[in-house]
This record gives C-alpha cells, structure tokens and sequence, in this order.
C-alpha cells in the first residue's frame, strides 16, 4: 500500500465486506487491520447502525450502513477523478513557478532585493543562505524543529524555528529580525 489509508477507506472496506455477511476474524484480515482498530471501528459501526451481528455470528450491512457505503463509494470515485483532473490541469498549468503572494513574504523579498543579497524564490517561498522563508500554507507543518532555519509566515504572526528553538512573533517583528540579521552579515 502506497497511500495512508483515511478512516472513510478503512470504514469503506468494512462496510463492503459486511455487505455479504463477514465473520470478525475475516473482516479484521479483508480490511487490513489490526486486531485494536477492529475492535474500535466495530464498536463505531455498531453505534452508528451501519452493521449488525445476526445469529450466523457474521456481521451485516444494515440498510443505513448500505447508503453510507454508497456514499463512500461515491466519495472515492470523486477523489479519483479529482487526482485525474489535477494531473491534466498540471499537465496544462505548470504551477512550478515561484509565486510570491503572502503581503510579508513580497516585502521581504523586496528587502533582499534592496540589500543586494541573493535568494531563490521556490515553490514554497523564499530560500537564501542558511535559512528558509516559507508561508503557513505551503511549509511542512508536521516538523516543528528543522537543521535549516525556517520562518513560517502566517496572517498576523510568524514563527521563527531551528534546530533548537521556536519563536512566535508579530510579522512586523519578524521582517525587523530579518533585517538585522541580514545587516550582520
């Protein structure tokens, strides 16, 4: 399996599983699951009123559960045809161009300009030596600390990360720490 499968993939495999009556072992090995994540989607399914155990002891799809897997049916077509349009539409509109959007980045950038110091404009935002310039929307938000030091730039506030440290500041702030460092060198 390439992908991490969402909760709605996982819940999906089971309710088509049940849909001709399943035995927990059966279900637990169809679905690819551990033993604990049975336990808790069963106990799920059973509070919602997707699926019912009968007196063969197998598992059902009750009619709610028959509607909710069409719908994740449906939901899965959708995602795939959204992943076939955005392959085209980059295939058409090659967005790997440097964008500066964010109001902070733009004047940061043209305070690098102003000073003379080379930079790169990435996809993500800004890269110059030692350090990377990125907006919230486009930076690794699962990584807090980072070997490069990182400025993540937000609306209001932009946080300034190494391998150490986290700071937390107004953006007005952090093009004056910018400023100041970039005048140390």
């Amino acid at each position: 399996m390439g992908n991490k499968r969402t909760t709605y993939d996982i819940i999906r495999d089971m309710l088509s599983l049940c849909k001709e009556g399943v035995m927990r072992t059966n279900l637990m090995i169809g679905a690819k699951i551990s033993f604990d994540l049975l336990k808790k989607y069963l106990y799920l399914l059973n509070q919602w009123g997707l699926i019912e155990e009968r007196g063969d002891r197998k598992l059902y799809l009750t009619p709610k559960g028959a509607v909710a897997l069409n719908l994740l049916n449906k939901l899965d077509e959708f995602k795939k045809e959204v992943s076939r349009i955005e392959m085209t539409l980059n295939e058409l509109l090659p967005m790997d161009s440097p964008v500066v959007e964010n109001a902070t980045l733009r004047r940061i950038k043209d305070l690098l300009e102003s000073k003379g110091i080379p930079f790169q404009l990435t996809r993500k935002g800004i890269r110059l030596e030692g350090i990377e310039i990125c907006e919230e929307s486009s930076c690794n938000k699962k990584v807090f600390f980072f070997k490069t030091p990182r400025v993540i730039i937000g609306e209001r506030f932009s946080i300034y990360a190494n391998d150490k440290s986290i700071s937390i500041l107004e953006n007005e702030k952090i093009e004056k720490l910018l400023q100041e460092v970039i005048e140390k060198r």
